[in-house]
């Protein structure tokens, strides 16, 4: 299937399934990608109204994209300086954010960081993730874009604590 007809089979998935975050999920951000700001608001609104009920289990990168989802929709719409007053308040309540879900925010708090130059804030984030090998990754990106080749080789040569070198 091409990717328009596999998104239109997500759609009809979260018509069939409101009470699925997945599903929900999925739809807010094919319709943000679509320019259909409204409706995906409508289906990140079902979404979110089922994250403290869901039991998370392989859905919690859904669940950072659905608590992430106004941060995106401030960037797509060319706002820096709403989409940084969005990403400080996430980094923020990162404490309210279940332990299982803090990986995958913080990963995405961190590619927003980067896209809005926070070049500090964005390494301090990497930090915080707490699975070695995730957060091996985020640090090598943040010193990649920072242009520092010294410290990301050091980086580099360092042995990744979770296992799995580059």
């Amino acid at each position: 299937l091409r990717l328009r007809e596999q998104e239109d089979l997500q759609l009809q998935h979260a018509a069939i399934r409101p009470a699925a975050l997945l599903p929900n999920a999925l739809v807010a951000r094919i319709l943000l990608r679509r320019d259909e700001a409204a409706a995906a608001r409508q289906f990140n609104a079902r979404a979110e109204a089922l994250l403290n009920t869901a039991a998370l289990g392989q859905n919690v990168a859904q669940a950072s994209s659905v608590r992430t989802f106004y941060i995106a929709v401030a960037w797509l719409e060319s706002n820096a300086p709403e989409t940084l007053r969005l990403v400080e308040a996430a980094a923020a309540a990162i404490a309210d954010v279940r332990v299982e879900e803090q990986p995958a925010f913080r990963s995405v708090l961190v590619g927003f960081y980067l896209a809005l130059g926070r070049l500090q804030q964005a390494e301090d984030q990497a930090r915080q993730i707490l699975r070695p090998n995730v957060q091996h990754n985020y640090l090598a990106w943040v010193f990649s874009e920072r242009g520092d080749i010294a410290r990301l080789r050091a980086h580099m040569r360092a042995p990744n604590p979770g296992g799995l070198d580059f």
